[in-house]
Formats: structure tokens, sequence, C-alpha cells
């Protein structure tokens, strides 16, 4: 069976570069799209060629990360691509085989896993390389730090999204051949086996609703944290409308859409357990979710190779799903189960990933006090490593920021608070919607002090950027319209609080409906400022 993700290989010397390569497979992954790469240890003997080939040959394009170091090489000249390592191989046959191949060519200050130094004349073979690909080839990117890599692979998005089209064109091509080659009788056969092609056929026929059901439990989690003020119905409206734009659906699409088909997810024989605990999720049968997810962990510590990233990705979705059901306690353990898989000292942005995770927790269970000094050390540990403007740095510090303001100390999460957007302005810009949640939440903490015309201030700016690069009827633009009514309300300008949620619920009546959350929640406030 095809597929369900575009196979991304990812070439690189692992000696070198293990821990960058784990950065862009954990971006992939996030993307949709399944990494995939060979380790070569010293160990291993004969010629591996062949096995690499096969690799490259099953996978949709080769992303490769370039670095100094040459690595392991067969024993003999390559008759085509002459004297080259096993890892220039794999670009250098993916290109004849036609392959996609995009280059992320490292320079001297990114960081690297320690390793001892190669002889002069490997390492002059790979400066030739890193020459060869600089000049021959288009499609390359140059990076100075793991965000820079990180952006990159996400800028590749339009690319990559073409490899999405290609392979449901060439999906329904194939089924369209075979159909007409196999003509009535074999129509016949499948109409009497009640339509098990098209069960089957699920995942070819519907990329984007699968990768939809996907990450779904990933867009709901980023949404409750960005919100944590509103109702589930709302935040699940919110992470449904932010998956619309993300795969340019029109409004509303997933969440009319997305049930039906995760039941017929969960029906296919051939779906994977992650797969269906990912569709019990969306079906928002919580406990049933948390089960399959813990099954899919076994499974993946159980298979002979298998990374442990997938045993981590299926406690993270039982520990999400026990949340749901406010469990927190079992919550706790599933996160806690996936750090326990996870190294400080080895991968640190990974094992902050999952820290992060655990700090949400703890604020959701009112644990302000524990919270704050977990997302502190993890702050801590990840400046310490080298990587202080990483989203994970800049997340943990921005969590730290909110349980100081759940604590009551509104000055201190003030001064952490502005700390955070000085950082968000410089690395993602000013109007990155990451820097527009830090200034949503520095407006929080002014509120907090009574300071409401400087809280009133940055609701105003944010709105003005947000309804300029988003629109003026996106969810986001129309959060921060009642941000500004909360804060002209704390102000005591009752009258022009209710014009701003007048507004509000005008848009929102007529594009998302009377009976939508966002709706009735803007209803809610307009009747206490009506009573006020």
């Amino acid at each position: 069976m095809m597929n369900s993700r575009p196979i991304i290989f990812i070439s690189a010397v692992s000696k070198e570069l293990g821990s960058t390569r784990d950065l862009v497979a954990k971006t992939l992954l996030a993307m949709g799209y399944e990494p995939k790469w060979q380790d070569i240890a010293p160990t291993e003997t004969g010629d591996l060629r062949a096995v690499l080939r096969k690799w490259v040959d099953e996978s949709h394009a080769v992303l490769q990360i370039v670095g100094h170091r040459y690595g392991h090489a067969p024993g003999e000249t390559d008759p085509t691509f002459g004297p080259v390592s096993y890892t220039q191989y794999e670009a250098l046959y993916a290109h004849a085989k036609g392959k996609k191949v995009w280059y992320i060519i490292l320079d001297e200050n990114h960081p690297t896993d320690p390793a001892d130094p190669e002889p002069d004349d490997l390492s002059k073979l790979q400066a030739d390389y890193r020459i060869q690909v600089k000049a021959h080839h288009g499609l390359y990117h140059s990076s100075d730090t793991a965000l820079s890599t990180e952006n990159i692979v996400l800028r590749l998005r339009d690319d990559l999204a073409k490899l999405r089209r290609r392979g449901k064109q060439l999906a329904t091509l194939i089924l369209a051949l075979l159909s007409f080659a196999i003509g009535g009788i074999a129509w016949n056969v499948f109409r009497q086996e009640k339509t098990i092609g098209e069960v089957t056929g699920i995942k070819e026929q519907n990329q984007t609703l699968l990768a939809a059901v996907r990450d779904l439990p990933a867009a709901f989690a980023a949404v409750q944290q960005a919100s944590p003020q509103a109702d589930k119905a709302t935040q699940l409206s919110r992470a449904y409308a932010s998956l619309d734009e993300s795969f340019r659906l029109p409004p509303g699409t997933l969440e009319k859409e997305l049930p039906a088909f995760a039941a017929k997810l969960l029906a296919a024989p051939d779906t994977s357990l992650m797969d269906k605990a990912n569709a019990e999720f969306v079906l928002k049968n919580y406990a049933d979710a948390e089960k399959t997810a813990l099954l899919a962990k076994d499974a993946a510590l159980a298979a002979a190779g298998q990374p442990v990233r997938d045993a981590i990705a299926a406690l993270q979705l039982a520990g999400q799903s026990a949340s749901e059901q406010i469990q927190y306690k079992r919550a706790l353990a599933h996160y806690r189960a996936a750090a326990a898989l996870t190294s400080q000292h080895r991968d640190v942005l990974a094992w902050a990933a999952i820290q992060n995770e655990i700090g949400w927790l703890l604020y959701l269970d009112g644990r302000y006090a524990e919270q704050a000094a977990l997302m502190h050390r993890v702050w801590q540990a990840c400046e310490n490593a080298g990587h202080p403007e990483h989203p994970a740095t800049l997340r943990a510090h921005n969590h730290w920021a909110i349980a100081l303001d759940s604590q009551g100390k509104p000055a201190e999460a003030e001064a952490e608070n502005r700390a955070v957007l000085a950082m968000r302005e410089r690395v993602l810009g000013a109007e990155h919607l990451d820097t527009l949640q830090s200034r949503n939440n520095l407006a929080s903490a002014l509120d907090s002090q009574g300071k409401h015309a400087e809280a009133e201030a940055e609701q105003r700016a944010v709105l003005a950027i947000r309804h300029r690069i988003l629109g003026p009827e996106h969810p986001k633009t129309l959060m921060s319209r009642m941000g500004l009514a909360n804060s002209l309300y704390s102000q005591g300008k009752p009258a022009e609080a209710e014009a701003e949620q007048r507004a509000v619920l005008a848009i929102q009546e007529r594009v998302v409906g009377a009976e939508h959350p966002d709706t009735l929640m803007s209803c809610y406030n307009l009747s206490l400022t009506l009573e006020d």
C-alpha cells in the first residue's frame, strides 16, 4: 500500500549531525511527512550502496545536511560518481534517479555533535564536495544555527506540498488505470465485497484529511495553551480553524468533515494503531485514544529498529487524551514516561519539548509554583546548551512568565513577558504569530496590575497587525478585538467595549454562525457589558 505520508530521506553523517538530523526529522514529522534515514556504523561491513539505493528509491525526495565530515565510504571507487562517501552517494544517486534533492549546507558556527577529527585527505574530499554542491545544484541553503536549519525546513513547505499533490495525482491515475484494465467483472466483485477497496483506499484518496487527523491533537494543544481562558468547545473550534488555514481549506471544512473521516479510518482494517488513536481523539473518545496510543507505544518499543520518537509521540498523545479526561495525574505519568525516553544531555531540545508539556499540565492542575520552577530550569538548560533562540527555549521562558502571573506576581510576569517579547521580535519578527501572542500575554500582565491603558495600547497594536496580515474576519483578529473590549471594560468604558463586542458578534454570526462557540462567548461578554 502507498504510504499516506510522503517519505523524505534525510542524508547526513550521523556521527557529526545526529542531533541536527533529529531536529530536521521532528520538523518534517510535524509538517506531515515521514522522515527516513540509514545509520551507517563503523562496525558495518560489506558494500552498503545497494541498501542505500533501496531507501532512496522508496523515498519521494532527499534532504541532505552537508557538514564538514566525510563519513564512511565504500571499499572501492564508485564507477559512476568516483570516490564518494556513503552520504555523498545518497544525494548523487537520488539526482541520477530524478529525485528532488535539497541541500542544507552548515557553516563553521553551526552546532554539531562531538567527534574525533578525520584525516586531512577525507576532510579535503568533503570540502571539495561542499564546493561542488554550491556550484552545480541550485536547491541549497546555508545555515549557521539550529533555529536557522529548522526555519529552512519550514520554508520548504511549498516545495514539499507539491510532493503531496503529485502523490495524490499518481494514486488517482493508478486507480483509474486499474479500473480500466480490470473492467466490469472486477467492478462487480468490488461491489460484492462491500466496497472493501473504498475502506482500504482511504489513506491514498484522503491524504489531507489523514494529515489533519494526525495534526488535530497538536493544533488543539497549541490553541489551549494560547487561549487557556476559553472553554473546550471554543478551543476545539479554533484548532479546526487553524488547520483549515494550514491546509488552505474553506473555513469550517475540517470541523464538518473530519469526524466522519475519522470514523471511516477506525473501520479500515489496515489503519495503524497510532492513526486509530488519533482518530479516536478526533471523535472525542479520549479514553479509547489513550488506550490505543499506549498500545502504539508498546508496539513501537517492541519493533526491531523502530525509532524511539514513535513511542514518544504515542505517549504524548496518551498524555493529551488523559488530560482531556481531566486525569492530570495519569497524563503526567504518560508525559514523564515520554521524558524518560529523552536525555537532557544527549538532546536538550527533545527533552525540553516534553518538559514544556509537563509544565503545561502542572499549570492546568493549578500547581503554579511547580510549573514556574520547572519552566525556569528548562529555559536555563536550553540557554546554557547554546539554544537561547530556539522555539522550545522561548516557549519555556514564556510559560515561566505565565506561571508568575498565575501566582499573583504580575510585576515579575510583566518583566519576563517583555524579555520573551524582545527575543521573539528579534528572532521571529514583529509580526510573527508567536510574537503577537507574547504581546497579548504582556497585556494580560499589565491588566493584572491595573495598568489598563497600557494593556489597551498593546491590544490595539496587536489588533492592527492581525487586521492587516490576517484580515478583519480571521479568528485571531476577532480574538484581539475581544481582548481590546475587555481592556476598555476594565477602564470603565462600557460603551466603547459594547461597540467592539457588537462589531465582533456581527462578523461571527455571518462567518461561523449564531451557534458557534466563539459567537456564543461574544454574546455572553456583550450581556455582561450591557448589564454594567
